[in-house]
């Protein structure tokens, strides 16, 4: 309960794709808290799992990365093989890694120059992902609030909230 997004849309959200957050090197909660900010920047459920499956592959191909991808990489001055590194060694810090490097490509060149990097990056099928261009403050801080101790009373809240609604005492 502490973002724009929904408990049943992380429901759908996690239900699509949190087995593979964790084989691409996710927490359970960096995986929620990225597909948190998919939502709240305004994408479907299913939209941000299809995008979260496509970044955690493209982050990691390296070597195996398409001369498409390569091109992407090189626009935000990075190679495949350093992002696939970074991946390796922390797959949410390279997330925002190459996110802030999209944002840089925005400020310095333009809109275009941008979503034509993450696409070539990423592929059209991680559109959910591209508007945390420009919000990369929503992506920081739901990994923040995930990450925090403090996270776990998220879920307490979440259920007080609801148990206090006239729909759950007339179920009751």
């Amino acid at each position: 309960n502490t973002s724009a997004s929904k408990a049943p849309d992380l429901i759908n959200f996690a239900q699509r794709v949190a087995a593979q957050g964790k084989v691409a090197g996710f927490t359970t909660r960096e995986t929620l808290a990225i597909g948190s900010a998919m939502i709240a920047a305004g994408a479907q459920a299913d939209v941000a799992a299809t995008s979260m499956r496509n970044v955690g592959r493209m982050l990691a191909r390296g070597a195996s990365a398409t001369k498409r991808q390569r091109n992407g990489f090189e626009k935000i001055g990075v190679t495949a093989e350093q992002v696939a590194k970074a991946f390796d060694e922390d797959a949410t810090d390279a997330i925002e890694m190459v996110i802030d490097k999209l944002g840089e490509l925005q400020e310095e060149s333009g809109n275009a120059a941008a979503l034509t990097a993450a696409s070539e990056i990423f592929g059209d099928e991680a559109r959910g992902f591209t508007p945390l261009i420009d919000q990369i403050d929503l992506l920081r801080n739901s990994l923040r609030r995930a990450n925090e101790e403090a996270a776990s009373g998220s879920v307490l809240r979440e259920f007080e909230e609801r148990a206090s609604t006239t729909a759950n005492a007339l179920q009751l």
